[in-house]
């Protein structure tokens, strides 16, 4: 494991709830979605992956629909009677490489989309007397949490599960070689370049999320799913209670509970996954990445 250029004994051990944006994104015109240049939204998608019914079933491969973050482009059509707080939109990703990323092109991150989920640039730093600074979100350990979800009817919703794997820094000088070997195309197209369309002047760090083929003490990264043909009007986020942990009107930023013994990781982690099993949705654990288009 690379933690690049931190100490490890800098780097600590977290469970977070992550609270991010929990509104949906519809269609711009008729059946499409443009790369989005507003405010961060959620996207109900219909992808080609690979799911869990429980951590010790075998994965499926099958059509999935799952909440996520996908900021590019997508073909849109409307959902005909959404379920409670379920999706009104089903969008099916693509993404166009922009010819120039100056501007206001969103990123997307997390990235679930590939061999293993991706995380890199939100809430990493905040302004201190005018200067960035790195949060604690900047210097993870392997086998911390990250609940990535939204606050929705005075519950949080979860849309996300992040395990840390294995981390690297970069900026804005080394990031092409730092990434290299570490990411996709697609993820240096749709992620790294719409972050660095303004010189960051700071570290920052990646994060790669462990696996059902690679864990960390049993734990893997994933998102509730279910194959889509069990759900042709799509599925509400599971709701997530932990007392001590999750705090169900949070309303924004990231509350982490720090120093946090792999064990307790793990229990945290495990009722976790019993609550989305109970809610009836699956795990999803690896999504094929959306294909570039040309224009």
């Amino acid at each position: 494991m690379n933690q690049g250029r931190s100490d490890n004994d800098a780097l600590d051990r977290c469970i977070v709830q992550f609270i991010h944006p929990g509104g949906e994104h519809g269609a711009d015109g008729e059946g499409s979605k443009r790369w989005n240049r507003d405010l961060h939204r959620r996207k109900f998608l219909l992808v080609r992956g690979e799911y869990r019914e429980t951590p010790a079933t075998p994965p499926v491969r099958e059509k999935l629909v799952v909440w996520g973050e996908w900021e590019p482009e997508s073909e849109v059509e409307p959902i005909p009677t959404p379920v409670p707080a379920g999706p009104r939109w089903l969008h099916r990703p693509y993404y166009v490489r922009p010819t120039g990323y100056g501007g206001d092109l969103q990123n997307t991150d997390p990235f679930v989309f590939g061999d293993r989920f991706l995380f890199t640039l939100c809430r990493q730093t905040k302004p201190v007397g005018g200067v960035p600074r790195p949060t604690f979100l900047r210097d993870l350990a392997v086998g911390s949490l990250i609940l990535f979800g939204s606050l929705k009817a005075g519950e949080f919703v979860l849309d996300t599960v992040f395990v840390v794997g294995d981390s690297v820094l970069h900026d804005a000088d080394d990031w092409k070689d730092v990434t290299r070997r570490r990411v996709s195309e697609a993820y240096v197209d749709v992620t790294l370049r719409p972050s660095y369309q303004t010189r960051w002047p700071h570290q920052l760090r990646l994060y790669s999320g462990a696996t059902d083929r690679h864990p960390v003490d049993g734990m893997f990264s994933f998102a509730p799913c279910l194959p889509a043909a069990a759900a042709p009007e799509g599925f509400a986020r599971p709701a997530i209670r932990h007392p001590g942990v999750v705090t169900p009107g949070l309303m924004m930023g990231a509350k982490a509970t720090r120093r946090v013994p792999l064990e307790t990781v793990r229990q945290v982690w495990e009722s976790v996954v019993e609550q989305v099993v109970d809610q009836d949705l699956a795990l999803g654990v690896r999504f094929d990445l959306p294909r570039r288009r040309e224009r």
